[in-house]
């Protein structure tokens, strides 16, 4: 079960029943001035977030010990890879024929596949978070596939 950030949305959801009840009467509130002092818990909120979301990663042992992935090309007659990879070590090389994508990926990764040979693969929110901020960034070993069928692969990079 996939359990994202919550410090930062709460507090978000509450700022905004805040002013939602200010502008329809129900709080007497001065709401630039409210902005003004509060602001800051803005950053505490985001602060906790990051706390949590390492207390999370470290508790489900994500980022203990890599996470090995194999995706089968399935008779599929074309293969689409994309990784979405942020900062961290990125190793690319050539797989079985027969395999869409494997490899090994440690610091958190979420799959998903699309149609017949379409895989995407992206870092795990979950554990992103605990993983770089802690000095341990990311490190995919991802091999693809090399066998008779066309292949794309797309690499989407942000840091």
């Amino acid at each position: 079960m996939h359990r994202g950030p919550i410090v930062l949305p709460l507090a978000l959801i509450a700022g905004g029943v805040v002013l939602l009840l200010s502008n329809l009467g129900y709080l007497d509130v001065d709401v630039p001035d409210l902005i003004r002092r509060f602001w800051p818990l803005l950053l505490v909120a985001l602060g906790l977030e990051i706390i949590l979301g390492a207390t999370r990663a470290r508790r489900s042992g994500s980022n203990a010990a890599p996470e090995t992935l194999t995706h089968e090309l399935g008779g599929a007659t074309g293969a689409e890879i994309r990784l979405a990879f942020g900062a961290g070590h990125l190793l690319v090389g050539a797989g079985a024929p027969e395999i869409l994508l494997g490899g090994t990926f440690e610091g958190g990764v979420r799959a998903r596949r699309g149609g017949p040979g379409e895989v995407e693969l992206r870092p795990d929110p979950d554990t992103t978070w605990g993983g770089a901020w802690r000095g341990r960034p990311a490190r995919w070993d991802a091999r693809g596939h090399t066998g008779r069928a066309s292949s794309d692969a797309h690499l989407i990079g942000s840091a």
